[in-house]
């Protein structure tokens, strides 16, 4: 290790390394690890020295520039990373920082979007009255209230059940073409009592 002092109150030390790790990142993060270690307090440093014997030219010292004056030397001696890491002269290595794409987690919003599954409203409809099979006025009404719910308009519920009811299809084909726009009201309003019901 080499001190120098190249202006009154500020020093640099030199030590000479061998063996450090090939590349210049390698030895770039050596060189952070033992500035951080033994208090460095110019983290920009460039490795630059200045040469004993010269003077400092800075506009503040106009009036007596200071010489560069080598205070201590040990010619002959080097050491190595491992020797430094042991005498504590080599900071602990920084976590390598990484980026994680966090998975946006499903909200509320996503799943008030979505279409409620008809084929599940059907089955779960009541036997119909005058037919066999499920009732498929109270699946389409009952399709319609969870659309409601999830926030969907009553003319675009409306629009989605003529696509997806075979019944609204057929009640269409026969001339009812109010049917599903009706049954969507119905079945919002009935949402809406609902709401008002569960907050009262």
């Amino acid at each position: 290790m080499t001190p120098t002092c190249h202006e009154p109150g500020s020093y640099q030390a030199w030590i000479a390394v061998s063996g450090l790790p090939e590349g210049k990142e390698p030895f770039k993060d050596i060189m952070r690890r033992v500035r951080k270690a033994v208090g460095g307090n110019d983290k920009s440093a460039s490795h630059a020295m200045r040469v004993a014997g010269t003077e400092n030219f800075k506009v503040k010292y106009a009036s007596g520039y200071p010489v560069v004056t080598i205070l201590e030397t040990h010619p002959g001696r080097i050491m190595s990373a491992e020797q430094l890491e042991a005498l504590g002269l080599v900071a602990p290595p920084e976590p390598i920082k990484t980026t994680v794409q966090a998975l946006r987690p499903r909200t509320r919003g996503d799943v008030e979007r979505s279409w409620p599954d008809y084929q599940r409203c059907l089955t779960g409809a009541p036997p119909a009255t005058k037919h066999e099979g499920p009732d498929q006025s109270m699946a389409d009404f009952f399709w319609c209230m969870l659309a409601a719910q999830r926030g969907w308009s009553i003319e675009e519920a409306a629009a989605e059940l003529l696509k997806v009811s075979g019944n609204a299809q057929d009640r269409a084909r026969r001339g009812d073409e109010g049917y599903s726009l009706i049954t969507a009201q119905n079945a919002a309003a009935a949402a809406t009592r609902g709401r008002r019901e569960g907050r009262g």
